[in-house]
This record gives structure tokens, sequence and C-alpha cells, in this order.
């Protein structure tokens, strides 16, 4: 017996859509924005969002490393059980986020026009610059409750209505930019307003559907004050590589647009920019399937599941690496095509130069934006981080700036290929290296300890009565051959019996439920003085723990409607499993049930 990885691949293909959803609607929508600013107000006019950028990323700083480092926290606490633990950190993260952009937005009312003063110079951006920073910074505070939710809606077992809500944002989002940009004639400003407009309507459709439902299980609640000293610094930590995606850029930004800007023009800012936005295109197809690593791989990590974050690593790779692959060749056959959706007449050669270099660096840029949320995710915060340096700040500005006086604009997406090539490469042998010496462990790039054969036992078997006892007898011989007594070895035998058959009899039920959901994981896992029992199925949510309480009873409707070879279900088992156990609890993550049981070693003199 072996485990198949069945549940992990179809709770990894139900994440997916909803995850490249999600991001294709946030991307779309700044996409989108961009294409109506360049043909609506025109080219121009991208120089001076782009211009303004710096701001609204720092503004955004806390919001993403707090939303992502605190989801991860979050479902790392779900996978381990501690579900009061995740409501605060949720808590935390939603008052001081919303608290610190009501401050942001009043500050922003004197700051702008400095802050655009000093990016833009005396170009004509600077305008524009400081009324796009104005309107967003103001609309910040709404836009964070609503987003912030959203990123632990998905942790919470939620990803469907999470993209939902970033999708009816962004097509209301478009419909305002028509609105404001074409009829009514706001500028830029109207650019702004519109992805305030989009996020609040559907935040409160989609907060509403949260909070009234009976699924969910992070309750926002002011005791986070008290147990913030632990989780907030946790939460940060965890998304400080995400806050490196944030900083960097901005600090990128800060430094090389005035610099471009100097001595490329106001022709060669515009390049730049339209360049910088294709990215989105990347970002749409290729951060959208990264971002289940979070969701699916922190709950797995916080359940020591190595198994099944392997597979949603080699998952994530796969098609990482061939969606880049095939917008690479988009990059480099149309950029021409590319350059005309942004309004921008590609007359020269240097926009053709530049989205070249661009195309090219998209594998490279696919795997750092992979090494840094899934070594983020597996808490391995300073490998994240050091990636994110390398790719974000430490090769490619000294490089433009040096390639700059050579190359004109072309130096920005040359110095992009390289740092983004050099930055995967470092952060590669560094891991190796590390490994290697044995400051690392495993030896592949999940950087997991390798299984143990004598200390895990991990199974899938089909939900049938009668590969039951197959499954006993063989956790059984695991815990005899490893030199464990036979007691507590029939114990774990008799736990896994107990609930499995159980699980057997409940998704049999359901006649609907595709075959390969009627698969349940088994893994039987040991420390020094524990034995941990994991039983795991994809079916609807059905805790054994009550049902058992309520036929003792007398009061359970699935005791009464579930048999057992023409005999009623027996729920005595897990009464007494409940009596002899350290502990057995229940939780629902990543909508899958989880029955964890925990067994004492007996000592020497016990077991005598």
């Amino acid at each position: 017996m072996e485990r198949n990885g069945y549940l992990i691949k179809r709770k990894f293909n139900k994440y997916l859509l909803p995850g490249i959803m999600m991001m294709a609607a946030l991307q779309l929508g700044n996409l989108v924005d961009s294409i109506f600013v360049g043909n609506f107000l025109g080219s121009e006019y991208l120089s001076g969002m782009n211009l303004a950028l710096p701001s609204v990323l720092f503004a955004q700083l806390p919001m993403m490393v707090l939303s992502l480092g605190g989801s991860t926290v979050a479902a790392i606490r779900m996978g381990e059980r501690k579900m009061k633990e995740a409501s605060s950190v949720f808590s935390a993260c939603l008052f001081i986020v919303v608290s610190f952009n009501i401050i942001l937005a009043v500050a922003g009312l004197f700051l702008s026009g400095p802050l655009a003063a000093a990016w833009a110079g005396n170009s004509g951006f600077a305008e524009m610059a400081e009324t796009f920073m104005k309107v967003y910074l103001l609309e910040m505070p709404v836009m964070a409750l609503f987003m912030v939710t959203g990123y632990f809606m998905n942790a919470d077992g939620h990803p469907a209505d999470t993209a939902a809500m970033h999708i009816l944002a962004n097509i209301i989002n478009l419909a305002s930019d028509l609105v404001y940009l074409k009829w009514m004639n706001m500028g830029i400003a109207g650019s702004a307003l519109s992805t305030g407009t989009g996020y609040t309507v559907a935040g409160i459709i989609f907060m509403i559907k949260y909070i009234l439902s009976k699924k969910r299980q992070l309750k926002f609640s002011f005791t986070f004050i008290k147990a913030s000293g632990k989780l907030l610094p946790e939460s940060l930590a965890a998304g400080a590589p995400f806050g490196c995606l944030i900083l960097l850029p901005a600090l990128r930004m800060f430094i090389l647009n005035p610099a471009i800007l100097r001595s490329t023009g106001d022709t060669g800012m515009t390049i730049y920019s339209v360049c910088s936005t294709s990215l989105s295109f990347v970002q749409m197809c290729v951060q959208g399937t990264i971002s289940v690593i979070q969701s699916v791989g922190g709950v797995l990590f916080g359940e020591k599941d190595y198994f099944g974050l392997k597979i949603v690593l080699r998952r994530v790779l796969k098609i990482s690496l061939a969606t880049a692959a095939c917008l690479m060749l988009i990059f480099l056959l149309f950029p021409g095509f590319i350059s005309s959706v942004f309004g921008f007449n590609a007359s020269g050669t240097d926009m053709g130069i530049c989205l070249r270099f661009f195309g090219i660096s998209l594998p490279f840029y696919a795997l750092n934006l992979l090494f840094q949320t899934y070594y983020a995710t597996i808490q391995r915060v300073w490998l994240s981080m050091l990636n994110a340096a390398l790719q974000g700040a430490v090769i490619i500005i000294p490089l433009t700036l040096i390639l700059l006086p050579s190359m004109s604009v072309s130096a920005a997406a040359a110095a992009a290929l390289i740092s983004e090539a050099a930055a995967v490469m470092i952060i590669c042998a560094v891991r190796i290296l590390l490994q290697k010496k044995g400051k690392l462990p495993g030896k592949s790039l999940a950087v997991l300890p390798d299984q143990i054969e004598d200390q895990y036992v991990d199974v899938t078997i089909e939900a049938k009565l009668k590969d039951t006892s197959a499954l006993c007898q063989n956790l059984k011989d695991f815990c005899l051959k490893h030199g464990i007594d036979e007691y507590t070895a029939d114990i774990a035998a008799l736990a896994a019996d107990e609930i499995s058959c159980v699980i057997c009899q409940y998704l049999a039920e359901y006649d609907k439920l595709p075959e390969e959901a009627k698969c349940i994981d088994i893994c039987l896992s040991r420390s020094e003085d524990t034995l941990l029992l994991r039983v795991r199925d994809d079916g609807p949510p059905f805790n054994p723990l009550i049902e058992a309480e309520k036929a003792a009873e007398g009061c359970s409707d699935i005791y009464e409607s579930l048999s057992r070879e023409g005999e009623k279900c027996d729920f005595s088992g897990l009464q007494l499993l409940k009596a002899i156990s350290e502990k057995i609890e229940y939780t629902r993550t990543l909508n899958m049930n989880n029955t964890v049981v925990q067994i004492k070693l007996r000592t020497n003199t016990q077991s005598e």
C-alpha cells in the first residue's frame, strides 16, 4: 500500500482555477486600466501613472505583508488545528492594515504634491502623478478592508468566492473606466477612482456572504490584542518576502524612473512604462498558479504532509514554466502588437528590442516568483528574501545605471533579463551548497526533510470497507517492526479502522461524488514519544467525533442512515478510542475532513 496523491491533486485543481481567475481579474483590471488610459488619454499618461507607482506601492506594503504573511500563518495554524490563533491572526492583520491606511489617506493629501515633484522633476508628468496618488490613497482604507479579507477567505477554504470578488471588482472597475474617462472626462483621477469603485461594491457583496457562511472558520475578535505579541511578528516574518515584492520594485522605480526620464526623455520613459506594464500579462497567468502554494501548501506544511506539499510544488513548477515559455514566444514574435495595445506607435526599434529582452526573461521571472512564494510558505524566509533582493534591487539597479549611457532605454530591459537569470542561478547555488553542508534539509528544490522509513507510513485506500482490514494490518506491522509495543500498535490499528470504516460508509451515501474523491489518505508518523495518525477525505463535511456523541445520545441522523454490511453503523469504537488515546481532533481544512489521533508511546516500564 502506498500514497497516490489523488486527494491533493484534486484539491490542487480546485484551487488552481480560482487562483488563476483571481490573479487574472486583478491583473486584467490593471492591464485594461492601462489600455484605456493609453488610448483615451494618451500613452504619455502611462508615464504619469508609472511615476506615481512608488508611492502607491509603499502604501500597499503593509497590506500585502500582513495579508499574504498573515494568511500563510493562518493556513499553517489551521493545519495545526489551532483555530483560535488563526482567527487572532486574521483580526490583528485586518485591524492594523485598515488603521494604517486611514492615517496614510490623510497624509497623502499633503504629501502627494511634493513627492510627485521630487520624482517627475519639472516635466509635465508631475501633475498627473500627484492627482493619481491623492485619489488612490484616499480610497485605500476601503480597498484594504476588502482585499485583506479576500486573502484570508482564500486561506479559509473559500477560493471561489475570493476569485469571484476580484472578478466582479474588476468588471465594475472597467465599466467605471468607461464612465469616468470617456463620458465624464475625469482624466487620470478617473482611472484611480474606478479601482476603488470596483472593490467597494464587490467587497460589500462578498464580505456579507462570507460573514453569513456556515463554513467560515475565521472570526474577527478583539482578543487578538492578547495574542498579537507572538502572532504579529510571525505574520510579519512570513510576509516579509512578499513585502520585498512590493518594496523592491518601489525602490527600483524610485531610483530608475528619474534616471531613465533624464537620460532618454519622454519617449524613452513611455517605452519603459509600456514594457513594465506588459508584465501584467505574465502576472495574470503565472502568479495565479503560484498562489496555490500559499493556500494549499501552507496547510499541508502545517500538517507536515511533505508528500502532498511536493506534489503541489511539482505541479506549480510545470504549469508556471510552460505558461512563461508560451508568453515568451508571444513577446518575441509580436512586440509590435503588444505595444499597439497600449496606444504606442512603435515606429522605431527600441520598443521591439525592449519587449524581446523582457520576453526572454519571463521563465526566469516565473522561477523567482515561485522561489519567493514557496520558501516563504515553508518558513525559509531568509532564502525567499535573498532571492527577492537579488532579483529586485541588488543586480538590476546598478546594472541599469551602468548600461543606460551606452544602451539608452534598452539598458533597463537588458538589465532585467540579466538580473532575473542571475537571481535564479545564485539562489540555486546557495541552496545546493547549504544542503551539501547539512544546513538545509533534503536534496531537492523542495528543501523538506526526507521521510525516514521507520518514522512514517503514508498510504491511500479506496473508500471501501474491504480495504480497511488490510490497512489496519499494515499499520500494526509497521509499529511492531519498528519497536513499538503491541498495545500501542493495537490502538493505532483500531483508530485507523474505526475512523476509516465510518468514513467509507458516509462517502458511500454520496453517489454524485467522483470516484477519485472516494479515497482516504492515512498517515501514521512517529516522534520520540508520540504516534500521530491523520485520516483525511474529500467528502462533504463529516465530523465522526460529533456523530459518535450524537449516536450515544440516540440523536444522530447519520447513525440511522448508515449501515455496515446490513447492520446499523457502530460508533462505539470511536467512543472507546476517545477514552484510550491521548488526544483526538477533527478539523475541516481546504474543504477536506481531517481527523487526527495522538497516541502516547509507552515507556519500557509501562510495556512490561
